[in-house]
Order: structure tokens, then sequence, then C-alpha cells
């Protein structure tokens, strides 16, 4: 039953980047990197271990080995040889990447919720690769896409992450979901864009535990609210990375 399910939410990803984007093939070069000194990647302050394959840099991206940083934040991680896809899975989390795609998915899975299953798109300009016959992931892309924040330590070439808070929950009003002709933008930072796919975000309001009730727009302008917990939440969000230079490395 359980591998039934794996297989209908990695159907469902599948879906939702096939509806956003068109499916692109990439050539995947074995072994590329722009640097090769060594890496190393904390979570929390605890280093992560990768006993063959080591981390990369690759355009300025750091991907790391499908395992390692993902099983130890506690992700369920599958392979799915046929497609090149991995799944990741942990919790309402469930996240298909697959090798040489432009975008990677995540479904929000919750049976508990308003919104029991919503689609996240993500835009990537490294996608996942095949590097020393390892399957090796973006890493910033893929745990920010679900709260996590990154800092980039140049002078000991090491990736600090930190593991989010635990999600504010609300209740959302007037929202209806993916709609693949109407993006719109949300919010920027410094990294990515991120779109909302509804044409009615001027009308979303959001009304929080303690009784508050404020417009979308204001929940992001006084950083009441964060993109992931909106995501959490129930809104379809699409992350889009900025291709500004020099990109950081991490």
């Amino acid at each position: 039953m359980k591998h039934n399910t794996k297989k209908k939410l990695a159907v469902i990803l599948a879906a939702l980047m096939l509806m956003l984007v068109p499916t692109t093939v990439f050539a995947i070069t074995s072994g590329l990197s722009d640097n090769s000194d060594a890496i190393t990647v904390k979570v929390d302050g605890q280093v992560i271990s990768f006993p063959d394959q080591q981390p990369v840099i690759v355009d300025g991206r750091t991907l790391v080995p499908i395992r390692g940083v993902f099983e130890h934040i506690g992700f369920e991680v599958d392979w799915n040889p046929n497609t090149s896809t991995a799944l990741l899975t942990r919790g309402t989390f469930h996240i298909n990447i697959t090798i040489g795609q432009p975008t990677f998915g995540v479904l929000v899975h919750d049976p508990n919720s308003p919104f029991p299953g919503h689609g996240v798109l993500v835009a990537l300009d490294v996608p996942a690769q095949l590097i020393g016959g390892r399957t090796m992931l973006p890493l910033r892309a893929v745990l920010e896409s679900i709260g996590y924040e990154l800092e980039w330590n140049g002078q000991t070439r090491t990736v600090i992450i930190t593991s989010p808070a635990t999600p504010m929950v609300f209740t959302i009003e007037e929202y209806y979901g993916v709609s693949a002709m109407a993006l719109e933008l949300l919010y920027y930072d410094e990294f990515n864009r991120y779109y909302l796919s509804s044409v009615r975000s001027a009308n979303i309001m959001l009304e929080f535990e303690d009784g508050t009730r404020m417009s979308l727009w204001e929940a992001l302008d006084t950083q009441k609210v964060t993109i992931a917990d909106l995501i959490f939440n129930g809104l379809d969000v699409i992350q889009e990375p900025l291709n500004t230079e020099p990109r950081p490395q991490y």
C-alpha cells in the first residue's frame, strides 16, 4: 500500500511539472565541477559525512549526493531508475526531482488540511545530475523549497543549513489553487522570485490562530508570514531563481 501511494504521488507531481513547463532533456556529463576543493556541509551544527562522492559546485550551485543530507533531516529516499527520478518523502512533503529536468515538484499532502493536496513547482538553473556515478541534487533549491535556511562561509567552504521554525498555521480565504495560465508575482529576494498560481491574490485573506485577520499582501509586507508558511498552509507557490552574477556558491 505504501509503495502504491508513492507511485500515485510521483504521478501527481509529474503531471504538475508537465502542465506548467515543457519537458526538456539535458545531456548529463560525469565529473563536472568548477572547483575541486572540499566542501563541508553542516546541518544545525552537525557535519554531514559523504563516504564516496563529495559535494561539488556546478555553475555556482552546490550539488550533493541524493542521500546524506536528506536522510539526515528525516527524508526517506527512493529512486526510480526507469525515469531517473528521486522521490524524497517526509511527513506531508513529497519531493520529485528528475535528472536533467529544469524544475522539480513539491507535493504537500495533508489529509487533515482544508487543502489536502497541493503542488509547488520550483525552477532550477542547475538541474540534478549524475556525477561520479551518483545522483547529485541541487542542495539550496530543494531545502529552501521546504523552509530551510542556507548560508555560505567562503573562507572554510562550508554550507551552513538551519532547520526551519515551526510553520505558522492560518486559514486561507478565497483561494482556488493551480492555474497554469495565471501567475502573479508575490515576492522576491536576492535569489528568487515567487509567484502565486492564481489571479485572485488581491482577495486572499489570512486568519491566524490568535484571531488576527489580514490580506496576503499585508502579511508578506509586514513579514507576518514567510513563503514557507504559505506553502505549508496550502498556497501553490512557484519559485524561479534569479540569474544574477556573481552567484553565491551554495
